[in-house]
């Protein structure tokens, strides 16, 4: 489902009654970019969350332009 600023406010309660029954949720983003000079700053004997914090301080300089929500229930069957 698309969800734009047009249609936001009819399909809230759908996103929120969603949610509500979801096991779990998974959230994707996409940005206005992401500089390619953090790479270089990553080292093979990084850790995680060392990398996770280059990546994270290098997308905080762009905006999320699209928005990605999944959510998951459980279906025996």
């Amino acid at each position: 489902m698309e969800v734009t600023n047009a249609n936001f406010k009819e399909v809230l309660p759908l996103i929120k009654e969603t949610l509500d029954k979801c096991l779990f949720v998974s959230i994707e983003t996409e940005l206005t970019g992401l500089e390619s000079e953090y790479g270089k700053d990553i080292h093979a004997l990084d850790t995680l969350e060392e990398r996770y914090q280059r990546i994270r301080e290098s997308a905080q300089s762009f905006l999320v332009n699209q928005f990605g929500l999944s959510t998951f229930e459980w279906d025996s069957q």
